[in-house]
């Protein structure tokens, strides 16, 4: 099993959920009047084990339930490995973007 990853700082505060596995986290877009998820970051415990196929499936599941919930027209689930993928924090974690079209009224 991988050793926890220590001393790592996140740039997000909005905790959505903690498990022993991952943590997710809530970004939002400010820019509209009403505030919409912007993404969910699942930040696992551990660097590569459990952590990452454990936040990956929940990421997963969140994204099916939001995408009925929230009508979104689909998402976009990444893995973030390097700085060269515009990675916030020095380890993995994963993004889940929703994708929405613009409906005029």
């Amino acid at each position: 099993m991988s050793k926890p990853v220590k001393n790592t700082t996140v740039p997000w505060t909005n905790v959505l959920n903690k498990s022993a596995w991952y943590t997710s986290y809530t970004e939002y877009n400010d820019e509209s009047d009403t505030p919409e998820v912007k993404r969910y970051i699942f930040m696992p415990n551990d660097a590569h084990g459990p952590g990452l196929s454990t936040a990956l499936v929940n990421a997963y599941n969140l994204a099916i339930m939001q995408n009925q919930a929230e009508n979104w027209d689909g998402f976009q689930i990444q893995i973030r490995v390097g700085e060269a993928t515009g990675q916030e924090v020095n380890r993995p974690y994963i993004e889940l973007i929703p994708l929405r079209t613009k409906r005029w009224a």
